[in-house]
């Protein structure tokens, strides 16, 4: 898949060491481009940055919704972090609903500080 857009779903430029959810967002197809609703494919892109901590551990992923918000879905997740570090990863998702999410879980006797940014990359243009 080329993945020709993307969307931001959780930036982090200054460190947190708590669990955070990022804001919702509401994801549509376009028909401003040559990718049709059903052809149309998607990845969670992870660029995570672990610093310090004791027993770090970190743990990412992207939800997505059917039902407006209220139950929320796994559909990707990164591979645990359990140490200091950087994670650069890219995962498939095959299907969303109408909204979605990136969340973050840290943990560890003392959590590490995380940076870094989440994103919903895909092959056509996303509203």
């Amino acid at each position: 898949m080329l993945a020709r857009y993307s969307k931001t779903l959780l930036n982090l430029s200054t460190a947190i060491a708590v669990d955070t959810e990022g804001d919702s967002v509401s994801v549509k197809g376009s028909q401003g481009d040559d990718v049709t609703a059903a052809s149309q494919g998607f990845l969670a892109v992870f660029q995570l940055t672990a610093a310090d901590g004791t027993s770090p551990t970190l743990d990412a992923s992207v939800e997505t919704s059917f039902d407006g918000g209220t139950t929320w879905h796994t559909v990707a997740e990164m591979t645990q972090m359990t140490a200091a570090g950087e994670q650069n990863e890219m995962k498939v998702i095959s299907t969303l609903g109408g909204l979605i999410r990136a969340t973050l879980d840290v943990g560890g006797t003392a959590p590490p500080n995380v940076t870094g940014t989440i994103l919903l990359a895909s092959s056509g243009r996303i509203n």
